[in-house]
């Protein structure tokens, strides 16, 4: 009787941890936003953060100094364009943003497939353009050794940061911004505002606009 006592209770034990794994919203902290875009597909959730994304640009450049604006730009071909407004002095520099979306690990292929290869040519046909700067927006992670890999690089520099990991592959004037668990929404447009906060409080988008220049600089003075 006892051992029929004791099975009943494992047995009712792990219909429950069973149930309750199947609620996260209850059963830890994250909102109902974050257990909904964990349970839906690849191919939603890369298209939800895509979305976020441009549906966030009206608040996303807030209290940078550096940065006028950020807006969608229109187009059919490798992935969704985006043209970064940066004013230095009297000087205004239009930064072409190639915008992708992992839709979770890059260690996963059916994930990593989402993800398209950063090349300089891509915004060749852009006007009065710069860059590119590749933004990649993750909804888990990307290691030091997987970005090298995915530059097609291995001594690329490579700077981690609370937001994700910035990469530089200054000869063939490529620059990659790996914004890492943009779970929900709200977390998505955190990591960009730290981004866009880390570029101009830590002085570097003199260094991004020098590096983004290669052969073909063009800027417009006003």
């Amino acid at each position: 009787m006892p051992g029929l006592v004791l099975s009943s209770l494992d047995s009712y034990g792990a219909d429950t941890l069973r149930a309750i794994r199947r609620m996260p919203a209850y059963a830890s902290d994250k909102s109902d936003e974050e257990t909904n875009w964990e349970q839906i597909t690849f191919r939603e959730r890369h298209t939800k953060m895509l979305e976020t994304f441009k549906q966030s640009l009206d608040g996303i450049t807030l209290n940078n100094s550096a940065f006028d604006s950020l807006s969608h730009v229109p187009a059919e071909e490798d992935g969704e364009r985006y043209r970064l407004v940066i004013v230095q002095g009297k000087t205004t520099h239009q930064l072409p943003i190639i915008l992708s979306a992992c839709p979770d690990r890059f260690a996963y292929a059916d994930a990593a497939a989402y993800v398209g290869y950063p090349f300089r040519t891509r915004v060749q046909s852009w006007n009065n353009s710069l860059g590119p700067l590749d933004i990649i927006l993750f909804f888990r992670t990307i290691t030091d050794s997987q970005i090298r890999r995915h530059l097609g690089n291995p001594d690329i520099h490579v700077t981690r940061e609370g937001w994700g990991y910035f990469a530089a592959d200054p000869e063939r004037y490529i620059q990659a911004a790996y914004l890492l668990n943009c779970t929900s929404s709200r977390d998505l447009e955190r990591k960009i505002r730290q981004f866009l906060t880390w570029l101009d409080e830590d002085e570097q988008v003199g260094n991004l606009i020098a590096a983004c220049k290669g052969p073909r600089a063009n800027t417009t003075v006003q």
